[in-house]
């Protein structure tokens, strides 16, 4: 994921994330604008992710980038991404699912909600 984060180079380990589901919800328009909510649900996400995933999504919906954007995006080459507007972008709820299974039954940590 170094395309979709800054000072991150294709070889960092760091910059490699795991996402356990993406799905997008029926769009909308409100107030002459249009919404869709977008749901993540990852491991852990870097700085500005989740607004360049997004960002090159309506790219290429939108006619503005080709379907192969997003295949060179996963490469080593170097792919300036726009970023989705952060308003209403929200963090719902954070999940522990790994770190329970990890830690929270080994009678020292307890299971976090």
């Amino acid at each position: 994921f170094h395309n979709f984060t800054s000072q991150k180079g294709p070889k960092d380990p760091s910059a490699k994330r795991y996402i356990m589901e993406m799905f997008c919800e029926e769009p909308f328009v409100r107030d002459g604008m249009e919404f869709a909510v977008v749901k993540v649900k990852g491991q852990s996400f870097m700085m500005h992710q989740i607004r360049k995933m997004i960002g090159l999504v309506i790219a290429i919906v939108k006619g503005h980038a080709t379907q192969s954007i997003m295949e060179q995006s996963w490469g080593e080459e170097k792919v300036d991404i726009p970023k989705a507007p952060g308003l209403g972008l929200i963090l719902e709820r954070v999940h522990f699912e790994s770190y329970n299974q990890r830690f929270g039954d080994d009678g020292l940590h307890e299971a976090l909600e």
